[in-house]
């Protein structure tokens, strides 16, 4: 509303400011220079409301929930795994890149993980304390395929409902790791919601537990930014 009032207002003042001129000329109450000072004025502070807001929206780029390298790893794994293979990680790492990888969720879907069912944020802490923070590669590995024996009677009714109209067998069910700056802050405050993308280097204290061959492959990686690796069945 503030920008239509504004040109408004400068074309009523564009209208009337010959008349006051014409009427101060013949009075001669004031100069000409008085004048254009004036009006000079007058117009450089409406112009200066009406373009603000017009530089503002178009001279920043939009807050995103997404970063580049978030980004571009969805893209890969879209490209490059299969729909059965299951992103592992933080929740908002899931949710983000669900759906651009064309992934099956691990979850139940919320825009929050704060709304999410007693039995999900419950998935989501075993998640953190028994395969993130597993002891060595091994206790990691066997906890994931506790967790593939799980999803193929317990997946979600959604998912079930989409695997079944699209002849997608759930018992090929295979999972990835994805770690990034986002995960390793869950991971070290406990805080489910990291909605902002993070952009430290990855702490490699994480990636330990993975770096183990005979269980985990690391299929791609952005230095320092993001790392995959897929379970090994």
């Amino acid at each position: 509303m503030t920008t239509p009032f504004v040109a408004f207002t400068i074309s009523i003042f564009l209208e009337i400011i010959p008349k006051i001129t014409n009427h101060l000329f013949k009075t001669r109450k004031i100069s000409v220079i008085t004048v254009c000072t004036f009006t000079f004025l007058f117009i450089s502070i409406l112009l200066f409301n009406l373009f603000t807001p017009i530089y503002t929206k178009f001279s920043r780029f939009p807050g995103s929930h997404l970063s580049y390298y978030e980004y571009e790893v969805a893209v890969w794994l879209r490209e490059n795994t299969k729909e059965t293979e299951v992103i592992i990680s933080d929740y908002w790492t899931m949710m983000l890149l669900n759906p651009i990888s064309n992934k099956i969720w691990l979850t139940d879907r919320q825009f929050m993980a704060e709304s999410l069912d007693p039995e999900y944020k419950h998935l989501l802490e075993n998640l953190r304390k028994y395969i993130f923070h597993a002891s060595d590669s091994s206790e990691a590995y066997e906890k994931i395929l506790a967790l593939a024996e799980e999803m193929k009677n317990g997946i979600d009714w959604t998912e079930k409902y989409y695997c079944k109209h699209t002849n997608v067998d759930t018992n090929s069910i295979s999972f990835i790791i994805v770690i990034s700056p986002r995960t390793i802050t869950w991971l070290k405050t406990g805080e489910i919601d990291v909605e902002v993308p993070q952009y430290p280097r990855i702490d490699t204290y994480y990636l330990k537990v993975f770096n183990d061959t005979r269980y985990f492959e690391l299929l791609t990686y952005i230095p320092e930014k993001i790392y995959v690796f897929k379970v090994k069945q």
